[in-house]
């Protein structure tokens, strides 16, 4: 329909979390040389790509309170092994930073990327950024 290029999107429900763990784990250390070399653009692009990543599996979760069933009815199951491989891991590695080096470039640009995180990624997401960083913050 239209002669235009078919619509395609990226299903998460079909990666395994080892997959979303390592993209997330990527997306960091780009933020981070993008931050480190002032391309404040990209870093900003990633920041959102990756929040808006982190609050879509929290919405098709069950720790989203969107799908309080755990078998949903295109038969994708409980999304929570996603979620906490793309935001739990990462904040394992990053809350570890703000407590060892706060002040140095990794440490800014880890507060910066916990800080989107935390702002759009969802209440969970929200909650759990809170919860890894409150005593280091």
């Amino acid at each position: 329909t239209g002669g235009g290029r078919p619509h395609s999107s990226w299903n998460a429900t079909r990666v395994p979390p080892a997959v979303l763990s390592e993209l997330s784990a990527t997306m960091a250390r780009v933020h981070e040389e993008a931050v480190s070399s002032s391309s404040d653009a990209l870093a900003a692009a990633i920041r959102k790509f990756s929040s808006s990543l982190a609050h879509a599996l929290e919405d098709a979760s069950a720790i989203g309170g969107s799908n309080s069933n755990n078998d949903s009815k295109d038969g994708v199951g409980d999304m929570t092994p996603l979620w906490e491989a793309y935001v739990v891991d990462i904040l394992r590695r990053l809350s570890s930073t703000l407590g060892t080096s706060p002040q140095g470039m990794h440490g800014r640009a880890s507060t910066a990327y916990l800080a989107s995180l935390a702002a759009e990624g969802g209440l969970a997401t929200l909650k759990k950024v809170l919860e890894g960083c409150y005593p280091r913050f």
